[in-house]
């Protein structure tokens, strides 16, 4: 079953600011007559990208360029978006640290002009001011809240499987559980691919059968 969670005011603030500088891309397309409302999904400006590459490929054409750069920046923004609803401040603030790094250095339109976006730079100063105060998603707490519960009520055999979208959330969870008495938790990622980390094939058998064993009592995926 589904657990609601709120965001604390101080992210519904980066939320919005975020939005705000996303309705702001989307209108530009919008007045090009290529989307009838700025409610779209990411699916769909990704399909929208593909298009205007595609006119692109028949001639040059500047302002389809100009497009195809505000459609990269209203990704970048939805990214940040889901983010900040679904995984907390540190993952987004690793993202847009990162965002900022690539301005200093890159000649990509897109980066620099996104990092210019007063709304988006609002977004970005309170994620840093919510990060330097240490503030998680609340699911984080409703997350541990349950595991705790689980594994104190549970028998001794009780295993838990976390499902995580990103990896660097996924290491935030493992980090708050390890805090918990009783709670042993182990981070089971990917296979290391080039220039990637990893876990080997083998490294990745081992684990599942030492969390078949109860060598340990929840993983994180």
């Amino acid at each position: 079953r589904w657990i609601g969670v709120d965001l604390p005011d101080e992210l519904k603030e980066i939320q919005s600011y975020l939005k705000k500088c996303l309705t702001t891309k989307l209108k530009q397309i919008q007045e090009k007559g290529y989307i009838r409302t700025t409610s779209i999904s990411k699916k769909e400006l990704l399909g929208l990208q593909a298009l205007f590459r595609s006119e692109l490929a028949q001639g040059q054409d500047f302002e389809i360029m100009r497009l195809i750069s505000v459609s990269t920046e209203a990704i970048k923004v939805m990214h940040a978006i889901e983010l900040i609803e679904t995984q907390g401040v540190k993952p987004l603030h690793a993202y847009l640290c990162d965002i900022q790094k690539q301005a200093a250095t890159t000649t990509t339109k897109a980066i620099i002009n996104l990092t210019k976006d007063t709304d988006f730079r609002s977004a970005w100063i309170l994620a840093e001011k919510a990060y330097n105060n240490g503030y998680s998603h609340p699911k984080l707490t409703k997350l541990c809240e349950i595991v705790n519960d689980k594994i104190t009520q549970g028998s001794p055999e009780t295993r838990i499987i976390i499902f995580n979208q990103y990896r660097d959330a996924a290491q935030i969870i493992c980090e708050e559980l390890e805090k918990i008495e009783g709670v042993s938790p182990r981070l089971f990622v990917g296979q290391q691919k080039k220039k990637t980390s990893g876990m080997s094939q083998k490294e990745q058998l081992k684990m599942l059968e030492d969390f078949r064993k109860t060598e340990f009592n929840v993983i994180i995926m």
